[in-house]
Parts: structure tokens; C-alpha cells; sequence
């Protein structure tokens, strides 16, 4: 086959599909609205154009729709490539930011990209279990609502689908998308041990957690607004849909380092860069502070250096 030029118009149903019920047609679920991604029904239609089957030489010179069909169940990420074919740095790369803290991070990402005030979160995330460190992973995002009694859009399992199917290291990525946002946990012990497990390295919650020693046992750094008691029906109602959490926009892919001062997020076609820089930038930082604590300091000595920086 010489040539194959394939144009593929697809989404993802977040209903299960409802398969052949009375009066109900062959494809039921083609009217089922649209909002998400997750193990459900998948409505593709794939259109091939001008193709040249060799070595029997017909051309079809016209497009023509192949068919439209369904498939459930599938585990599918909208923003992402898949499960195992997401994009990801060379782990030598990534051993070698792991060492680094969130600041010197975002001035090596700075200095290879140029400012930007959108790549970091907020004073409204906080460590909540800083004695852990920082940690460096690759997101998965998720949407909950941990008090509304809304329809589940998908099930747990499904939502653990995911994070077993995709190669570590995770961070988690949660949103409380409640009506009474951050009055109710989506985050507790039981659900950090099974993160752990799964290969997720951190969880970063836009909302509330609860069982906080109960997630310090279990071994999983975690970042969020605070903590409450309780919870309502719990329902999971979107996986791998881009979010905000505290002011920083987030993918599923995205490469993220987070610890003590927040959350940085490393654009994937720089990081090697970033961490060349990170490291140049640790060596000057290191000489700077020795100077300045010398018995030999000056203030002209600091200010001359200050201007070379």
C-alpha cells in the first residue's frame, strides 16, 4: 500500500451505550449528547481518500465513507494520545528535574521560553503534607462533584481504568465541580493508597480532602484547599478533560513538578532545556549566595554581580 490519506472525525460518548432495545435502532447510542471521555461507547466515522492498493494498482479517485461504527467498551483520552502512547521525556530528564525545586524550575522554564504568569498555581493550593517533598509526574485530570447528587457520568472503576493503564509516574489532578464547591472531601485515605499503587506519585486537588493522616500513612504527597469531614454521593464526572486548578491550566500529559511553593508545569519540547538551564541556574545561585556570605562582601561587589546576572 503505497498511500493512504486518512481524515477521522471521532468523539467520545460519556453514556454507556444503550445497546439494541426494543424500537431502538442498531446504533442507538448516535443521539446520546457528548460531553466527555471515558470507557463508553465511541461513535467514529473514517472517510479514505485516493488510495493506491499495490501491487493490484486500483485507485479510488473519489472519497468515500468506509463506515460509521461503535465500539464499548474502550478507555479513550481526549487530550492525549492514549493510555501508553502518551508523550513523554527521556526518564534521565526527568530524574534530573525530580532534584530540583518548583521556583528554580519555572526561572529555567522562564529562561528558555520567556515569561509566563500562567504556569504556575496559586497561593490557594497548598502542600498539605510538605514533609513528603517534591514530586514530578505526568497529569491525569479528573472532574468530581463529592456533594451533588447529579447522574454519575462514568463509574470509579472506570476513572481507575485509566490511571492503571497509563505508565507512571501520575500526579492526579482533581476539580470539585460541585454547586457548593469545597464544602465536601474528594479526596481521602482509601483513594491514596490506591493512587499509590497505581503509580500515582501526587495528587493535586482544586477542593477539599479528608483523612489527612490517613493519606500521610499512606505515602502520598498531596496538595488542596483544606480539609473537611464529610462527603455526599461522590461521583466522577469527566477524566482527561483540560482544567484549571489553582489558576494553572492543565492537561492529561502535561509534565508537572510540584512541592513546597506549588505547582510548575514543564512544557514537554523544552524540558531537556529546562533542566540544562535549572542546573546552570543551581551553579550561579550557589556562587552568588557564597559571595554574599563571605567575609569579603561588598555591597559594589553584589551590585556588579546582580547586573551580570
Amino acid at each position: 500500500m503505497k498511500r493512504i490519506n486518512v481524515a477521522v472525525n471521532g468523539f467520545a460518548s460519556t453514556r454507556r451505550c444503550p445497546g439494541n432495545g426494543p424500537g431502538q435502532s442498531r446504533h442507538a447510542c448516535r443521539d446520546q449528547p457528548r460531553e466527555t471521555v471515558g470507557r463508553r461507547c465511541i461513535s467514529l466515522d473514517f472517510w479514505f481518500f485516493p488510495v493506491d492498493f499495490s501491487p493490484w494498482g486500483s485507485t479510488f479517485n473519489n472519497p468515500f465513507l468506509l463506515r460509521r461504527f461503535y465500539i464499548r467498551p474502550i478507555t479513550v483520552i481526549l487530550q492525549f494520545k492514549g493510555a501508553t502512547g502518551m508523550t513523554r521525556v527521556d526518564d534521565a530528564v526527568l530524574n534530573g528535574l525530580a532534584g530540583f525545586d518548583s521556583a528554580t524550575v519555572y526561572n529555567a522554564v522562564e529562561k528558555v521560553q520567556g515569561v509566563s504568569n500562567d504556569d504556575y498555581t496559586g497561593p490557594e493550593i497548598q502542600y498539605l503534607t510538605p514533609e513528603f517533598g517534591a514530586v514530578i509526574g505526568y497529569a491525569v485530570t479528573s472532574e468530581v462533584t463529592p456533594l451533588d447528587a447529579t447522574p454519575a457520568n462514568m463509574s470509579w472503576s472506570d476513572y481507575y481504568d485509566v490511571l492503571n493503564e497509563t505508565p507512571g509516574p501520575m500526579i492526579a489532578v482533581m476539580k470539585d465541580v460541585d454547586t457548593r464547591p469545597k464544602r465536601a472531601a474528594l479526596f481521602g485515605d482509601g483513594m491514596a493508597h490506591i493512587h499509590r499503587k497505581l503509580g500515582v506519585v501526587g495528587a493535586v486537588v482544586e477542593g477539599c480532602v479528608r483523612d489527612l493522616e490517613g493519606i500521610r500513612a499512606a505515602g502520598l504527597p498531596i496538595w488542596g484547599l483544606g480539609t473537611v469531614s464529610g462527603h455526599g454521593p461522590f461521583n466522577v464526572r469527566a477524566v482527561g478533560r483540560p482544567l484549571v486548578a489553582g489558576q494553572l491550566l492543565v492537561q492529561t500529559g502535561d509534565l508537572l513538578l510540584a512541592d513546597v511553593d506549588g505547582v510548575v508545569k514543564i512544557p514537554l519540547d523544552i524540558a531537556e532545556d529546562t533542566l540544562r538551564k535549572a542546573n546552570e541556574t543551581r551553579t550561579w545561585e550557589r556562587s552568588h549566595f557564597d559571595m554574599i556570605n563571605s567575609p569579603e562582601f561588598t555591597y559594589e561587589k553584589w551590585k556588579n554581580r546582580e547586573s551580570q546576572a
